[in-house]
């Protein structure tokens, strides 16, 4: 695999000049882990930049019942450790778990801060990309502060739809494998839950749920669930 083609198409990094580019993928190497190997547990270092080059990383914690609990979900192309290149917390808190077979390029956080300081340009994109991620995290606290169960699967499946979604002659495609156990970590509720509400926005004709994957059919359906005015013809 060519460290380099990764890189260049990672959702963060593919804006950054190309100098920063080249000076990224020299400092970068290749590891790879096995379906449900962890690539970190909490209490680890931190200090590195991540990308997805193949595959898919649970982000989460372990509940108090030993079930795990995902708070977010890294899919093919996509950075992990932004936050962490410029904390001065030196220890992970929370686990990082390979989906399946899982490939990542990995750039040591000395390096990746190296490049950036070198680099205005990508310094303000990294900058960018940090200040999403918190924006982010206060509207993810805002939907569960303000919405029940359902609004927050409804906000959250809107979202992976935007983001994630190919167009198909029933809807939208949510091309991500999503067990229902994700699902429910994602939004902060047991997966008993998440099957009841899946089953009961199957039944309305919002979305299908088949084989892992989620298609949505009628969004404006689940716009009704957090309020939003909708004819729901």
């Amino acid at each position: 695999m060519d460290i380099r083609n990764v890189i260049d198409q990672a959702d963060l990094l593919r804006e950054m000049p190309e100098e920063a580019r080249v000076a990224l993928a020299g400092q970068a190497m290749l590891r790879r882990y096995r379906g449900r190997e962890y690539l970190w547990r909490v209490g680890d270092p931190q200090d590195r930049l991540q990308v997805v080059a193949e595959g898919m990383v649970h982000i989460g914690i372990m509940g108090p019942d030993a079930e795990e609990i995902v708070l977010h979900v890294v899919a093919c192309g996509e950075c992990m450790g932004e936050p962490s290149i410029y904390s001065p917390e030196g220890d992970r808190r929370t686990d990082g778990r390979a989906v399946g077979p899982t490939i990542i390029v990995d750039v040591p956080g000395e390096k990746v801060r190296a490049v950036l300081e070198a680099c205005p340009e990508a310094m303000r994109l990294f900058v960018r990309r940090v200040s999403a991620i918190a924006r982010a995290h206060a509207d993810r606290m805002a939907v569960s502060a303000f919405h029940d169960a359902r609004g927050r699967l409804a906000r959250l499946l809107l979202d992976l739809a935007d983001s994630h979604g190919v167009p198909t002659a029933r809807g939208r495609r949510i091309e991500l494998p999503l067990s229902q156990r994700a699902l429910a970590g994602l939004i902060g509720v047991r997966r008993e839950s998440v099957n009841r509400l899946i089953a009961a926005l199957e039944r309305a004709g919002a979305l299908a749920f088949e084989d892992g994957t989620v298609t949505v059919l009628r969004p404006q359906i689940l716009q009704a669930a957090l309020g939003v005015e909708a004819v729901l013809s």
